[in-house]
């Protein structure tokens, strides 16, 4: 009876959305409301939706617009304690969910409580409003791109530019857009692209919350300011990695600061085990870049690409962080000017601890620059890559390396094509190596000369001047680099940074101590499924990633491999000529794969690894006629065949480049032929096949 009672008020009130509630004297009514599928709730006062899980998908036609939406309001208050709302099978592949759950625009003084939100494409959007507070909302299973790189390699398509991005083309769990005055507080999210995207925001407060295990960015600040970002855990969000495989990290990030976002303070942040802890990233125009904005007391172990990684910013402070078992940099600066990195501990890198690639007027103070493969990096350009962002024309000059502490690094420093650096009081400790040197000189002010005939220090004189106060000279290698004597003074931008006082944050007592994260585990413990990083504290299954070559996979290739001179039989003259000598090959073999030339330890310990071709057929069954999406990585030359024609060519010496074409595949049975040769260097052949 009790039952059938409640089951009726529940429909009772479905039916009139609008019933209002007793409230004490004084106190705002608040309307009891029920979300209806195919209608939109539209929310006009202080509001309550009744605990329960309602499965409203986005109307057709209005996926931006809600299905509950506030429009023009002030003052207003909706409580979704204990709701959960879903947009509809979560069974549906995560980069087919569509649509807005909750839009707020052009309201002010807005507060939402609570939701649980899955299965849209961007649940919570504010657009156009000021002092929205979003608290203890929980978003989970919704929209996420599916990753195309494999466990074996990575696909250039899974890079991400921060400097490009619009909110609308790859949204977060919370998403706001030119608002003045907004809070997030004590939210979740998991199984997402993004967490929390503010574009255009003036005085965010972002603290409190979880977002992790995402394939995209925790939290991203978009040409904002004057935001606070702080006490967040914005861990494992991460793609471009496979463990022993590759490590890319494809500009995925614990937290973002991305073009004219400038005087935000990330603060004492959990932002480990990701692409990048923090990431800074100005735009080409320079008037879309990050400016003095603060790093301090964040934990950024265990990165990928770098703990903290800065891209043509201006005058930004990095003080006081944990950048410990990185495997690219520990604090890399490519472009920009005025960084100071102060205070912090830049341990176990096993590329570089800091690295300076066309950055000037940098300030490295005191930090502790410990068991790094190289301690510090100087250079006017970044190594080649697609994650080389300095710009030409840029300089590296009018840098000060004062009072830091350097211990057991493979090499202290490299150097090269560096102008005006500065090094005194640092400690230089427990180095096997030597400091080789190559091209250094006293640097001289380019507005003058010296005064009085006074000849230029010696070479000798000038590397003393890199002498730590311990009387132990760095390790390293430097080359065409001019070194200042310094005068004492310390730089005006560490001065500035210096009198600073550690942030502080509502609901926190005033600290400066380094917030560690909770994973003790390195980047072994990152597992990439899908959709994104496996969650394993959640104790959700381990989604794989894409199979190594796709449908490939699954066929069996017919091969013969065979040696060649090219002075005699080269494959880019006389192609019959080199097609002739697979009649006397150095070997013949069925093989499952070709993720590699010579896939096996067999085929390898009998085929030399350079001036050797190959050539091999399979067949392919198509399941369906439609687009599908080939990926190939060679190095040297190679063709491809589906049926008699050629669909893939690049027959030339080259380094490893990878490229991926679209293919319009007719359905049954196909047959493929390769041709591949090797010249010299590395070798390197990839095929994988994939449905669109």
């Amino acid at each position: 009876m009790r039952l059938s009672l409640c089951i009726s008020l529940l429909a009772l009130l479905a039916c009139a959305p609008t019933r209002s509630s007793q409230v004490k004297e004084g106190q705002p009514v608040r309307a009891l409301l029920t979300p209806n599928q195919g209608v939109a709730l539209e929310i006009v006062a202080t509001s309550t939706i009744l605990p329960g899980s309602y499965t409203v998908p986005v109307i057709s036609g209005q996926e931006e617009q809600g299905i509950l939406r506030l429009v023009g309001l002030s003052d207003v208050e909706l409580d979704l304690t204990s709701v959960e709302m879903i947009g509809g099978d979560l069974e549906t592949p995560q980069d087919e969910w569509k649509g807005v759950g909750l839009l707020i625009e052009d309201c002010e003084n807005v507060r939402i409580t609570g939701g649980v939100w899955k299965g849209y494409r961007q649940p919570i959007l504010v657009r156009g409003s000021s002092n929205v507070i979003i608290e203890s909302a929980d978003c989970a299973d919704l929209w996420s791109d599916g990753l195309q790189s494999t466990a074996t390699g990575e696909d250039v398509a899974d890079w991400i530019d921060p400097g490009g991005q619009r909110a609308k083309d790859f949204p977060a769990a919370i998403t706001a857009v030119d608002v003045e005055g907004f809070t997030v507080r004590f939210c979740k999210v998991r199984d997402a692209r993004n967490g929390v995207l503010l574009s255009g925001v003036t005085g965010g407060l972002v603290h409190d919350n979880d977002f992790s295990f995402l394939s995209g960015w925790g939290i991203a600040l978009i040409d904002s300011e004057d935001c606070t970002v702080a006490y967040n855990a914005t861990e494992y969000n991460v793609r471009g990695y496979s463990h022993g495989a590759y490590a890319v990290g494809h500009n995925s990030a614990g937290i973002v600061l991305a073009g004219a976002s400038h005087s935000n303070q990330v603060a004492f942040n959990r932002a480990t085990h990701c692409g990048s802890g923090v990431l800074l990233w100005g735009r080409d125009a320079k008037d879309e870049r990050p400016e003095d904005n603060r790093i301090f007391g964040n934990d950024c172990s265990s990165a990928i690409q770098a703990g903290v990684h800065n891209v043509r910013s201006v005058r930004t402070l990095i003080q006081n962080n944990r950048v410990q078992d990185c495997l690219g940099y520990g604090i890399r600066s490519q472009g920009g000017k005025g960084v100071v990195l102060l205070e912090n501990e830049i341990t176990g890198t096993q590329g570089r601890g800091v690295a300076f690639h066309g950055t000037s007027s940098s300030v490295v103070y005191s930090n502790r620059v410990m068991e790094n493969q190289v301690g510090l990096e100087v250079a006017a350009q970044a190594p080649q890559g697609r994650d080389a962002q300095t710009e030409e024309g840029v300089e590296s000059v009018d840098h000060f390396i004062l009072g830091n502490r350097f211990s057991t690094n493979g090499q202290d420093l490299v150097a090269s094509q560096s102008e005006a650096l500065s090094f005194a009081g640092n400690r230089f400790l427990g180095g096997k190596q030597r400091l080789h040197v190559q091209s250094i000189q006293a640097w001289v002010d380019p507005s003058g000369s010296r005064e009085n005939g006074e000849e230029a220090p010696g070479e000798d004189t000038v590397v003393g001047w890199l002498a730590g106060s311990n009387g132990v000279m760095p390790t390293g290698n430097i080359e065409l680099v001019s070194l200042r004597l310094w005068d004492g003074e310390l730089p005006a931008s560490l001065v500035a940074a210096q009198a600073l006082e550690s942030p502080t944050v509502v609901g926190h007592p005033p600290s400066s101590a380094i917030v560690h994260s909770e994973f003790d585990g390195g980047t072994e413990t990152v597992v990439l499924g899908r959709y994104g990083p496996w969650d394993f504290p959640s104790g959700e299954s381990q989604t794989q990633m894409r199979q190594p070559g796709g449908l490939f996979s699954s066929v069996r290739w017919q091969a013969s491999w065979f040696g060649f001179d090219p002075e005699t039989h080269d494959p880019r003259g006389d192609i019959e000529v080199w097609r002739s000598l697979v009649g006397e090959p150095v070997l013949r073999r069925t093989v499952d794969h070709f993720l590699e030339p010579r896939p096996s330890e067999e085929i390898r310990s009998q085929v030399p690894g350079v001036r050797f071709g190959l050539i091999a057929e399979t067949e392919i069954e198509i399941g369906e006629a439609g687009e599908y999406q080939l990926s190939v990585m060679s190095d040297d030359g190679l063709r491809l065949w589906f049926g008699d024609e050629v669909v893939f060519e690049d027959w030339s010496w080259h380094a490893t480049e990878r490229k991926q074409i679209t293919l319009n595949l007719e359905a049954g049975l196909q047959k493929v032929r390769l041709e591949y040769f090797q010249l010299d260097g590395a070798a390197e052949l990839a095929l994988e096949l994939h449905g669109r």
